[in-house]
């Protein structure tokens, strides 16, 4: 299952690399490195207290896009400021799960970007080129989630479990991330008044 999990961190490492002055891009490539030792060490020993770690840097992921989308559709000022109350609320949710058992915040943390970033993309235009890769990044995650779902049977028929192909559909979708923010282009016009300045 490491072996799944290694084009998390390259993906990770590449983002962290070229991505590390804005904040929630930061976050988002950081949340996608440690995922791959994360879920390694989840998978090396199940429990409680590791599952803590493999869903940790997912949700900082899913906290940072949506602060991404809001910024880049909506306002750069609002998704900037949403950025550190949303990963809050994400931390806070794996906290509460571990000291009740409660997951009903962190099932929130989980499925609402999941429903807002394709809400804000149909709401709001664009104000940079390269949406299909952020639509071609969700698509391959519900498929991931899909085979996640599928698990034991996609094993009964194929050499790969579901688990797995889910684990190398979501670094395919982290990698449409980078790709993104490397070629991405300001686009003209009165949208760009939300944009920041320095984009």
């Amino acid at each position: 299952m490491f072996v799944s999990n290694l084009p998390f961190i390259a993906v990770g490492a590449v983002g962290l690399r070229q991505f590390h002055r804005d904040p929630a891009i930061f976050v988002i490539f950081l949340g996608t490195f440690l995922t791959g030792f994360g879920s390694s060490y989840y998978h090396w020993h199940p429990n409680d207290s590791t599952l803590f770690w493999d869903r940790l840097p997912m949700t900082l992921c899913f906290m940072a896009i949506l602060a991404v989308v809001v910024e880049e559709r909506a306002s750069a000022k609002l998704g900037a400021i949403l950025l550190w109350p949303l990963l809050a609320t994400g931390i806070f949710s794996l906290l509460l799960w571990r000291s009740s058992g409660d997951l009903r915040l962190y099932g929130w943390v989980q499925f609402f970007p999941a429903l807002a970033v394709p809400l804000l993309l149909l709401l709001f235009p664009p104000q940079y080129t390269g949406t299909f890769c952020l639509v071609t990044a969700g698509a391959l995650y519900a498929l991931a989630k899909l085979f996640e779902l599928l698990d034991h049977a996609v094993h009964s028929r194929f050499i790969l479990s579901g688990h797995t192909i889910k684990h190398l559909l979501g670094a395919a979708a982290c990698f449409a991330l980078p790709r993104y923010f490397q070629m991405r282009r300001s686009l003209p016009g009165p949208a760009l008044m939300c944009s920041k300045s320095s984009a």
